[in-house]
């Protein structure tokens, strides 16, 4: 698994850098639900004949009284309903139709944030206004604390599966840029919060390193590829082929299709405990292993096997990132 300081590092560090163009796919994209209170009903439209207009008796002329303006209250209560509700992508993306959608939402999201920051709603009072403020200021710094965690989460999710889910990389650059417009809205109504703005510079960075929804397979290909590089082998503790045998025995079971370029052993057998009980041995190892359709790409797995009481193996368990193929050796 990539760690959130080199991830991060490489989303800012890559943020003006080229990244190739790549062919648009079909991608499955998060729903948003923007909530809003619902709008009470608008007055019906009062006659011509009724419209309020200057009375005139002798010489003295009476201007018309200004009226209340519902309708100020009910756009209040729209934007501010889409601001504090914000956007919550549900799940995964399926079509190009829900891109289209967000895109709509976000745009809608960000038009709301605008009239709330001209507060041209006249009728609306300032303890409402201060107390709905107060709330969304919860919520915005509820999302700045999850910022790094999205991008972190994003990349090494990607990173992961991209490979067997190809509508994965445009449904992770989403989740990056519901944070940021989320982060937007908290850097135009709190102004004055340093670390609002610190928190968007991030999410800026990973927008503009990933390019677009069609290129972001590509961005996040180079975000983790620049942090693989960082990735070496760990030291054995055991070597040959009688070390490595269980493991070789054990990868099939795996499910993993990379091809094993390099066994590292590091530990010795120990019991496997199970309700008091030994029920075998397990042993780890460090497993370079290469894609076999992109020579370019390797991951290093910590692999576990199991050896039961017969003698025969499997795998145990296992986690992996990306190393550079060329820090194998």
């Amino acid at each position: 698994m990539l760690s959130k300081p080199c991830l991060l590092a490489a989303a800012l560090a890559l943020s003006g850098a080229f990244v190739p163009q790549v062919a648009t796919a079909q991608f499955r994209v998060p729903q948003v639900r923007l909530p809003s209170a619902p709008p009470p009903p608008r007055p019906a439209p009062r006659p011509a004949a009724e419209e309020a207009t200057p009375q005139t008796s002798g010489a003295t002329t009476t201007a018309p009284v200004e009226e209340e303006r519902p309708d100020a209250r009910e756009r209040y209560r729209e934007d501010m309903g889409i601001v504090l509700g914000g956007l919550t992508p549900p799940g995964t993306a399926e079509s190009p139709e829900h891109n289209r959608q967000l895109d709509e939402m976000i745009a809608a999201h960000n038009a709301a944030v605008e009239r709330l920051v001209a507060r041209d709603y006249p009728g609306v009072s300032a303890e409402q206004w201060e107390r709905d403020l107060r709330a969304k200021l919860v919520t915005a710094e509820n999302r700045a604390r999850r910022t790094e965690g999205t991008i972190d989460w994003s990349m090494e999710r990607v990173d992961r599966n991209a490979g067997t889910t190809p509508w994965l990389a445009a449904s992770a650059y989403n989740e990056i840029l519901v944070q940021d417009t989320e982060l937007h809205a908290a850097t135009r109504l709190f102004p004055d919060r340093v670390d609002f703005a610190a928190e968007k510079r991030k999410t800026e960075a990973a927008l503009a390193m990933l390019v677009s929804r069609e290129q972001a397979a590509a961005g996040f290909d180079a975000a983790a590829l620049e942090a693989a590089r960082n990735v070496r082998m760990p030291a054995a503790v055991a070597s040959g082929p009688d070390a490595e045998a269980p493991f070789r025995q054990a990868w099939p079971t795996s499910g993993i299709p990379y091809r094993i370029m390099r066994i590292a052993v590091t530990s010795g057998w120990s019991d496997k405990v199970e309700y008091g009980r030994v029920i075998g041995q397990t042993r780890d190892a460090a497993i370079a292993a290469q894609d076999p359709d992109n020579p370019d790409r390797c991951n290093l797995y910590s692999f576990t096997v199991f050896r039961d009481r017969s003698g025969s193996v499997r795998r145990d368990s296992h986690s992996t990132r990306r190393i550079a193929c060329e820090n194998v050796g």
